[in-house]
């Protein structure tokens, strides 16, 4: 099952989410807003796999659903995969070490195609994260939310050898 269009996999990920809630609405709800910050960010770009990432990002957490579905089951391909993977956070992970890793892949992106994911998941987390901020968060979770965004914000702006490609040395 391949989800060719928006509506496919906003209906896809609803199912999959039917019925959880969190502090100020659905999960649904949650998602269509990170989806609308992703939006926001990049304005008219073609985002189609960025979009369909925000929508998966909570799948592997709050959900059975797993990486191997996604791909063999539900049919999405490796790199959205991949990028899915980046944002479920290991349960052997501090909240501190997940993003630091999600930060580390970006700078060390080998390939320009691989920075470009990595920024997705930079951004998708991003849009998650001003969500989270604006559902009535207590004081340690906003601190927590705020040194996330502070740290990927840095990091993007700082980009790697991709974003900023150093001058050819002029003979």
């Amino acid at each position: 099952m391949t989800h060719k269009n928006h509506k496919e996999l906003q209906e896809f990920v609803a199912s999959t989410h039917n019925g959880q809630q969190r502090r100020n609405g659905s999960q649904m709800e949650h998602i269509e807003r990170v989806v609308q910050n992703v939006y926001n960010q990049y304005n008219h770009e073609d985002i189609e796999g960025v979009v369909t990432i925000a929508y998966l990002h909570d799948i592997i957490e709050d959900t059975d659903i797993t990486l191997r579905d996604l791909y063999t089951k539900y049919g999405f391909g490796c790199d959205i995969v991949a990028c899915v993977d980046m944002l479920s956070k290991p349960t052997n992970l501090t909240y501190k070490s997940y993003i630091k890793k999600m930060c580390n892949h970006y700078k060390k992106a080998t390939s320009e195609r691989d920075s470009d994911m990595f920024r997705w998941v930079l951004n998708v987390k991003i849009a998650d994260l001003q969500d989270n901020i604006n559902n009535k968060p207590t004081i340690e979770q906003l601190l927590k939310y705020g040194r996330a965004m502070v740290r990927i914000s840095k990091t993007l702006l700082n980009g790697n050898k991709f974003d900023n490609p150093k001058p050819e040395h002029i003979v």
